[in-house]
């Protein structure tokens, strides 16, 4: 004769539990590590970037792609307006930098005024010799520094020309696929 405590159902229900509790760990674990995010888009092709993108687009569908379309209208506008943003910053740069001239002319002058009241402690022509030199050669460094700046931001603007049309035919092809 089989008595019910020998044959328990407890050890199978705890089985169970366990699994099913295993189980949701593993899909939230997925489900996290596959959330669409920003990036996981070729915008060449418009193809999910990668087996984890691929994957991404696969658990979560109709969600990946309203994140990458996000991301490609941000990409597109941003390169519709590189030339206004370059022009932003290159402003901001120069009233930092005519700010930054404008104290170090007042300091010069603060100086000038204590080695007027303190000629022992004015620096010796060797020394303005030298500081002229290497206020010459920053200059020359500003300018060599300002020509390969130039070269580098043609390429860029170049580089982004390039990839305006696929990123417009990308939105595009996304915002179709989301209809």
């Amino acid at each position: 004769m089989i008595t019910p405590e020998k044959h328990s159902t407890r050890p199978l229900i705890k089985h169970s539990i366990r699994l099913t509790v295993l189980v949701c760990i593993v899909g939230s674990l997925v489900l996290y590590l596959t959330w669409p995010t920003v990036g996981l888009l070729k915008a060449e092709s418009c193809m999910p970037n990668g087996a984890i993108a691929e994957f991404s687009a696969l658990v979560h569908g109709k969600q990946f792609w309203i994140v990458q379309l996000g991301d490609i209208r941000r990409q597109r506008e941003e390169a519709e307006n590189w030339e206004r943003i370059q022009a932003d910053s290159d402003q901001r740069a120069s009233e930092n930098i005519e700010q930054m001239d404008r104290v170090l002319s007042q300091t010069k002058e603060q100086m000038n005024r204590i080695y007027e009241n303190y000629p022992n402690l004015a620096p010796s022509n060797e020394d303005d010799l030298a500081e002229q030199l290497r206020e010459r050669a920053r200059r020359l460094n500003a300018e060599a520094d300002d020509i390969e700046l130039r070269k580098g931001m043609r390429i860029i603007r170049e580089k982004i020309q390039q990839q305006l049309p696929a990123l417009r035919k990308c939105e595009s092809f996304i915002a179709q696929k989301l209809r």
